[in-house]
Order: C-alpha cells, then sequence, then structure tokens
C-alpha cells in the first residue's frame, strides 16, 4: 500500500494521544461518524489527497477508518 507507512504513524500518534488523554467524547458524537466518512471522501476528492483516516477515540480502544479515494 503506498500510504500505509504514513498512515500507520499517524495511528500511532492516535495512540500515543489516547494513552496519555483517554477518551472524553458522549456516545452521541460517534452516531454521527457516518456523515463525516461521507465528508472525508469529499475533502479527498476536492483536494485531490490519495488518503484520509477517521480517529474516534472510544471509551475501550482508537477506532480508524481509512478511506482511499478511488474514482
Amino acid at each position: 500500500m503506498r500510504h500505509s507507512e504514513l498512515t500507520e504513524k499517524i495511528i500511532a500518534c492516535a495512540y500515543t494521544v489516547y494513552n496519555k488523554m483517554g477518551y472524553g467524547y458522549l456516545k452521541s458524537v460517534s452516531k454521527i461518524v457516518k456523515a463525516h466518512e461521507i465528508q472525508l471522501v469529499n475533502y479527498l476528492v476536492s483536494t485531490n489527497k490519495p488518503v484520509g483516516l477517521i480517529l474516534n477515540f472510544a471509551k475501550d480502544k482508537v477506532e480508524v477508518k481509512r478511506k482511499v479515494k478511488d474514482l
């Protein structure tokens, strides 16, 4: 994968932040993740970026969604 090294570094940073600060958003915030996924794909198209990440600092773990622009 072309961007895996960079995305792995970003995800590692997210875990560092999570391990230091923990979680803190209410469950209602995580319900709008699907809208953020759609928004991320729109950003990828409009900025001509090939890949993007959505990071959610959940109670038990860091949740990662990776989106790749595929046109």
